[in-house]
């Protein structure tokens, strides 16, 4: 995925999903694509059903690195996870025909 974080682009994979009974752990791993910055802080905001990740960046001068690699969690009563200040939606849980959780990524 090609994002924007703040105002610079940001390449994004969604590398595992793993579903428990408690929810879900979702593994992200990325690059800014400014190397000037790096990122200085993750914000991770919960609203109703849904989960927002922040990047917040600052010049690098050596001291932060433009690359991530997290986890994060996506309690049950979860149902999608956005990144940006956009609101990219990058995985939403789906109710599948069987009634088991589905996930699809994007």
């Amino acid at each position: 995925l090609h994002l924007l974080a703040g105002d610079s682009p940001a390449t994004l994979s969604l590398v595992a999903v793993t579903e428990g009974s408690g929810g879900a752990r979702i593994r992200l791993s990325g690059l800014l694509g400014n190397s000037a910055l790096g990122i200085c802080a993750v914000t991770v905001r919960t609203h109703g059903g849904r989960v927002n990740i922040i990047l917040r960046q600052r010049l690098s001068n050596g001291v932060y690195s433009g690359s991530f690699d997290r986890e994060f969690s996506a309690p049950a009563g979860v149902h999608e996870v956005t990144f940006g200040s956009g609101n990219a939606v990058i995985w939403r849980r789906e109710q599948g025909r069987s009634g088991y959780a589905a996930v699809s990524c994007r």
